[in-house]
């Protein structure tokens, strides 16, 4: 089964990639722009320290947006890995314990 292969293989390395993307993106936005404490001040002086790095700026958040967008087709790929029956929480997954899946007594309503 190849295709399974590189099917676990593109989502493993699509979330590897968004989580480095994402916290790159939002150290840099903390070290150059001090994001998100900066919400907090007046948007003049928002306004002000954005001008004074704009390029960099807008390139950190276009790198955020990006992260968050590739969020897509990982939701997609572990969708068609779950319909197969091969997804991380189907039955056949060695990754999730049998128990995880049974209702505990907590949970269930009282008659």
């Amino acid at each position: 089964m190849p295709s399974d292969k590189i099917s676990r293989r593109a989502v493993i390395v699509l979330i590897v990639v968004a989580v480095v993307l994402a916290n790159a993106a939002f150290i840099g936005l903390g070290s150059v722009f001090s994001y998100p404490d900066i919400l907090q001040e007046p948007p003049g002086e928002i306004l002000t320290e954005f001008r004074a790095d704009e390029g960099t700026i807008v390139a950190l958040f276009i790198m955020l947006a990006l992260s968050a967008a590739l969020l897509a087709p990982i939701a997609v790929l572990l969708g068609r890995m779950a319909d197969d029956g091969r997804g991380p929480t189907s039955p056949r997954s060695p990754s999730i314990s049998p128990a995880a899946g049974s209702r505990s007594s907590v949970m269930r309503p009282r008659a």
